[in-house]
This record gives structure tokens, C-alpha cells and sequence, in this order.
């Protein structure tokens, strides 16, 4: 049974020597057409790797039909053949190699991680100017989307809602002083959302 760097070879040779496009590539070898352009892609990306840093080893090959998303073309420059444009794929390649098992991307599998990461500032300054690797960079943005605020506030709007009229008539300083604070937090978090819509 062909494996993924198999069927590329076959699809790459179909394409620019046979000359054929995508649809009849895809009647002949039974993938989906979406199927056969990424595997085009992801090849020649990864030939470009192995040409640009001497590194021939088909295991990477995994890490470049991972990378063929919308996000990491953007972020590589990857043109429609593959070939990607961008200095950035040199980080890219730093970021999959590894000499002592160390890489800042281990498997092929974690590429995806990237993907967040990429659209995430403080965990991309993290993972690109630290040590640190993507999964630690993953973590700060799974834990910082993880944060299910929507229920508190909900509550703390009903239970601004329904106090009592008779408890508001008592209220001491400390309380009012705890509404206030509710009503300076959302007087900020609106100027920030308004702020990161003009941007």
C-alpha cells in the first residue's frame, strides 16, 4: 500500500511530466482533488527543504502535508506549486530539525499546534525567542481560551439584577465600592474591544 510520500512522487509525475491537472491525477489514483493538489504542494515544500538544507530524510516529509493549511501558506509564503516564498520557512525548518531530540516541533502531528500558536502574540514571541517548545506555547493559549467567562458573567448579572430593593437601601461603603469596581471592569473591557475593532 503507497504511503503519503509515494503517492506525491506518483502525483508530482503525473503533473509535470505526464501534464495532467488535478481532476484526471484524482480519477486515476482514486484521491479527492483537494487530496492531490496538498500532496503536490507538501512536496515540493518538502524537496525545497531538502534542497536548502541538505537534509534528505523522507520522515519530514509529514510535517509539510501538516503544514499545508490556509494559516501556515500564509505564514510560509507557499506558492501554488508548493515552493514557499517567505523567509519564514526558515524558522519552519528550524523549528522541525533536531540533533539531540530537541526540536521545537517534535512530530509532524504538532504542526497543528503551530497553527495556534502563529495567531496568538505572546505565545509566538514565547515559542520563537525562548527555549520553550510548542507545546509549552500551545499550553498558554489553550489555558488563556479555556477561560469559560460567559457563565460569571451572566451570574454576576443576575445577581446585580435581583438584589432586593430593601438590601440596596442598606448597603454599606465596602459595597458600593464592590459595584463600582464590576462597572470600571466593563467600562475597560468595552474600550478594549472598541480599540481592537479600529485595528
Amino acid at each position: 500500500m503507497w504511503g503519503p510520500l509515494e503517492r506525491a512522487t506518483i502525483v508530482k509525475e503525473y503533473r509535470e511530466v505526464e501534464k495532467l491537472n488535478a481532476a484526471q491525477i484524482s480519477s486515476l489514483i482514486g484521491l479527492p482533488v483537494s487530496d492531490v493538489n496538498s500532496l503536490y504542494r507538501a512536496y515540493n515544500a518538502y524537496l525545497q527543504f531538502s534542497e536548502e538544507t541538505g537534509v534528505w530524510d523522507p520522515s519530514y516529509f509529514s510535517y509539510f502535508v501538516e503544514a499545508d493549511t490556509p494559516r501556515l501558506r500564509e505564514f510560509l509564503g507557499m506558492l501554488e506549486d508548493g515552493r514557499c516564498s517567505s523567509e519564514n520557512r526558515h524558522l519552519f525548518y528550524e523549528w522541525i530539525q533536531s540533533e539531540n531530540g530537541d526540536a521545537k516541533v517534535p512530530r509532524a502531528i504538532d504542526v497543528r499546534k503551530v497553527t495556534k500558536v502563529l495567531d496568538d502574540d505572546a505565545a509566538y514571541d514565547i515559542f520563537v525567542n525562548t527555549d520553550a517548545g510548542v507545546d509549552d506555547a500551545y499550553q498558554l493559549v489553550k489555558g488563556r481560551r479555556s477561560v469559560n467567562w460567559q457563565p460569571r458573567v451572566r451570574g454576576a448579572t443576575t445577581a446585580l439584577l435581583n438584589i432586593p430593593h430593601s438590601e440596596l437601601a442598606q448597603m454599606e461603603k465596602a459595597d458600593l465600592e464592590l459595584i463600582s469596581s464590576l462597572d470600571r471592569a466593563l467600562k475597560e473591557v468595552l474600550e478594549n474591544l472598541r480599540r481592537l475593532k479600529k485595528e
